[in-house]
């Protein structure tokens, strides 16, 4: 399910950096629960070409664009 209500990026990146610094400070070894890079990507559009993994790993879609779309259009 898709969540309701979202932070400004403005908000976020900051809270993230200073949860990264808690980590790095505290030594905990595990990632933390939000980062300035999951920050940067979830409040920006992005274009991932595929181009090389499909010319050097042979990477092919599990699903379409269209059809993912579609799905996720249905779980609203």
């Amino acid at each position: 399910m898709l969540p309701r209500r979202s932070v400004p990026s403005a908000v976020a990146l900051p809270l993230a950096a200073a949860i990264e610094g808690l980590w790095l400070l505290l030594g905990v070894r595990w990632a933390p629960p939000m980062t300035r890079f999951a920050v940067a990507m979830m409040s920006r559009s992005v274009t991932m070409k595929t181009n090389r993994a499909r010319a050097e790993l042979g990477y092919a879609p599990v699903i379409g664009v269209a059809e993912g779309l579609e799905q996720l259009s249905a779980a609203r």
